[in-house]
């Protein structure tokens, strides 16, 4: 708990970057430091930190969102993981910490033979876009709007094991 304010305000500067930038994926009332506590009371959130400073943020978790009933997802599964509110330290990007939190993502499906990870990026995110391709995301069909935006959120989903002997 006591990096839930480190956290809230990476999550803060990681907005005023993206709105600086004519991103609007999230505001001011999206993430908060309720988020961040209720993901750690989880023990769902997870940091990056270079020099004991929190550069980077990922939420891993079951939780899918009531709209994601509404995607067409290529794989049928109502078990998975589902990443959220990955955030990266503005000074601190462009050094492939998204996708170290994002293979950690997979890490954690691969040892708790979780078979699936799904996600939403804002569509109007190039890097968001080009991060979950290069690692192998696959567009879903279906979208989902989040935090009062007019842009959807594109979904994405990846098989992470091919098949699980139990």
């Amino acid at each position: 708990m006591k990096d839930a304010e480190e956290i809230a305000s990476l999550f803060k500067l990681v907005t005023d970057h993206l709105i600086d930038n004519r991103i609007y994926q999230w505001n001011y009332k999206y993430p908060l430091i309720e988020h961040v506590v209720k993901d750690i009371q989880h023990k769902t959130c997870y940091v990056f930190e270079i020099d004991s400073q929190i550069v980077g943020t990922i939420t891993i978790d079951s939780n899918q969102d009531v709209q994601y009933k509404n995607v067409h997802w290529k794989y049928a599964t109502d078990t998975c993981y589902v990443i959220h509110r990955l955030g990266i330290h503005p000074s601190y990007q462009g050094r492939k910490i998204s996708k170290t939190l994002c293979l950690y993502a997979e890490h954690l499906a691969l040892q708790n033979l979780i078979q699936f990870i799904r996600l939403d990026a804002y569509s109007l995110n190039p890097i968001s876009k080009n991060l979950y391709t290069s690692l192998g995301y696959h567009l879903a069909d279906g979208v989902c709007f989040f935090h009062g935006n007019d842009a959807p959120f594109n979904c994405y989903e990846k098989e992470i094991l091919t098949s699980i002997n139990v």
